[in-house]
């Protein structure tokens, strides 16, 4: 299992809900824009996925992520990518250990990569959707 499943699989979801027109989720992109540019650094990319991800996961509020908490409702993520992600060894995830997770993670680069296709290391919102287009096709 790869380390950072979790962001995966978020980054994943959020990502291809950019190609999407529906209200619920067309202002993702201007929400993950923090200094409202039109464009997305890895930053705030990774800082919006991990937000959101952290919220979803701390289910009691503490503003840390157990390993209970990490691997709660049988889902694949694992030990391992836990402790990766826990740079402190504390053992608990901080948001700020989750963003920097996010930031470095294999999925961001497949996606800045994949979709900078100007390579002027930002994402614009075109960039997204032609991304997801290619990868998932056209949404109706």
């Amino acid at each position: 299992m790869k380390p950072a499943i979790a962001l995966t699989v978020f980054a994943s979801l959020w990502f291809s809900a950019c190609q999407t027109t529906q209200p619920r989720t067309s202002n993702r992109f201007e929400k993950a824009d923090a200094d409202h540019n039109k464009l997305l650094s890895r930053q705030e990319v990774g800082s919006y996925v991990a937000s959101n991800l952290f919220e979803a996961l701390d289910k009691n509020d503490d503003s840390k992520i157990s390993s209970a908490e990490w691997n709660a409702g049988g889902n694949d993520m694992t030990v391992q990518s836990f402790r990766k992600a826990d740079v402190n060894h504390d053992r608990v995830i901080t948001e700020n250990e989750l963003t920097a997770a996010a930031i470095h993670s294999r999925r961001m680069d497949q996606f800045m990569t994949g979709s900078d296709t100007n390579r002027d290391g930002s994402i614009s919102k075109p960039e997204a959707l032609v991304y997801y287009a290619r990868r998932e096709g056209p949404v109706n």
